[in-house]
């Protein structure tokens, strides 16, 4: 499990996500350095404050430690404040699909598998029952057509004449 979410795909959403905070917090301190004494540092301290700010607002934690106060500043923060509830969703989802297909790792190989515990006697030959893959010993049926259906779904077939009713009738 450890191994799927630390995959490749999962550490570029995490690269991704850390150089989105870190531009944000770039913009900030642009915007604020001059007139907020919050960012008023020297650009490494400066930009690891707009690091700071941008990860707090994008979590919704707004400690309000830091805050911007120029017009430009806020737009940021507007901004940054909606787009941050994305973000956190999106990277919860991909968290909770990825260990959701961990979970369910075992695939579907076709409609006659034991596992399904599935009834399926007959298939019409335009659906995608019809296309799926079958084990060798398969005894599904492929139909063309229900106006013959009854006659093909014989009681030797394992489908009693009171079933080909129910069939028919379902079909219809």
């Amino acid at each position: 499990m450890l191994a799927r979410l630390i995959s490749p795909a999962f550490l570029t959403v995490v690269a991704g996500l850390l150089a989105l905070l870190i531009a944000i917090g770039v913009l900030i301190w642009l915007a604020e350095r001059r007139t907020n004494a919050q960012f008023r540092q020297k650009p490494l301290f400066g930009i690891g404050a707009g690091l700071w700010w941008s990860a707090v607002t994008m979590t919704t934690v707004g400690y309000g430690d830091k805050a911007p106060t120029t017009v430009l500043g806020r737009v940021i923060a507007l901004v940054w404040m909606f787009a941050g509830l994305i973000v956190i969703s999106t990277f919860t989802v991909a968290i909770t699909t990825n260990l959701t297909v961990n979970k369910l790792d075992a695939s579907i190989y076709g409609v006659d598998q034991p596992s399904l515990n599935v009834r399926m006697k007959a298939t019409m030959a335009s659906s995608s029952a019809s296309v799926s893959p079958r084990s060798p010993n398969s005894s599904l049926l492929t139909l063309t057509s229900t106006s013959g259906a009854g006659q093909q779904l014989s009681p030797g077939f394992g489908v009693s004449n009171s079933e080909q009713v129910g069939l028919m009738s379902r079909v219809l």
